[in-house]
């Protein structure tokens, strides 16, 4: 346990809080073979909750410890990220900047409602689909050109600054493992830095668990090179040797079988959502959580043991489906 106490060590030192959640059985997904259990990421809080407040906890220090007095952010209207950290942001006195994908026609509802309320329009810039591709460098741009020093936050907030908050999840997988020793874990990815911490952090203390990986917002390949990229930073921090060939064991990735494309949904994922709710009393959203579950249930019929799902939370984009929702729930 050397390393595990390391790693806490670490965490303790650097972060301003550890984020803990609840973990509980979910039987209705038990197979003959597979015991399946829930980390509660959901409940760390309603608008900033799950891998976003794992990922703050170190992105938000090194922001104060830097002396940053604007940050900006990029992603969508509806991106669970630009609203949770938009509200840290601003409880923390920092004026958030938003740079959002323009689209027509879209509707003031759900997370775009939540961002209206939270910033106003001279703070965002819209950026065209075919200009999409260089957002960052965009913002980039925008931010040398301002007598404030700025900070761009990529999409996600996936950058070397939120990785020691992302392994904050490992540390509380690890905490419950004298009553649970987890054979598989499986959660989704969206920018993919919460499953690379796990899969590092889980190699490194050579844990006897295989993560399986819903790729939702990511080729395999721009996992692939994200994973090795974040590997040169764990590595340095941890002055650790790990190579990506003594890593691969530890992982595997999934393609979802349906709803493929990222954010979209069909009958299959809406009546997973219903089925969590009537069934376990978990409310998943459409776009993450609830996919998760439904290929997950596909994943376990070839797993044996004990199975953790990591609800990673994105209760809030629930409130863009109530029209789905509303009309699949009244068939």
């Amino acid at each position: 346990m050397h390393k595990y106490g390391l790693l806490q060590d670490i965490l303790q030192n650097k972060l301003e809080d550890i984020p803990q959640a609840r973990l509980h059985s979910i039987s209705t997904l038990n197979t003959p073979a597979a015991s399946c259990f829930v980390l509660r990421d959901d409940e760390l809080g309603f608008g900033i909750s799950g891998s976003k407040r794992r990922k703050y906890a170190s992105l938000l220090p090194y922001i104060k410890n830097n002396l940053f007095e604007k940050i900006i952010l990029i992603g969508s209207a509806f991106s669970n990220h630009i609203i949770s950290f938009s509200q840290c942001l601003i409880e923390n006195r920092y004026e958030p900047v938003l740079f959002l994908l323009k689209r027509y026609n879209i509707q003031i509802k759900g997370n775009h409602l939540l961002m209206k309320l939270l910033v106003s329009d001279g703070q965002v810039h819209w950026v065209s689909e075919q200009d999409w591709a260089h957002v960052e460098e965009i913002a980039q741009k925008w931010a040398q050109n301002q007598p404030y020093k700025c900070l761009v936050v990529p999409e996600g907030a996936c950058m070397v600054e939120a990785l020691l908050g992302s392994l904050t999840l490992p540390l509380d997988i690890l905490r419950y493992k004298t009553q649970y020793s987890f054979d598989h874990v499986i959660l989704e990815a969206g920018t993919g830095l919460t499953a690379i911490a796990l899969i590092l952090a889980f190699a490194w203390l050579s844990e006897k668990t295989i993560i399986h990986v819903l790729l939702l917002g990511s080729s395999p390949e721009a996992f692939l090179e994200k994973l090795e990229f974040f590997l040169r930073t764990f590595n340095e921090t941890f002055q650790s040797f790990l190579t990506i060939e003594q890593i691969r064991p530890y992982f595997q990735l999934h393609i979802p079988k349906t709803a493929r494309s990222f954010g979209s949904v069909n009958s299959h994922v809406l009546n997973m959502v219903c089925y969590m709710a009537k069934n376990e009393g978990i409310l998943a959203d459409p776009i993450y959580s609830a996919k998760l579950f439904l290929e997950g249930s596909k994943i376990i019929s070839d797993l044996q043991g004990k199975v953790l799902f990591v609800h990673g939370g994105g209760g809030l984009s629930l409130m863009g489906f109530q029209e789905a929702l509303g009309s699949f729930l009244n068939k």
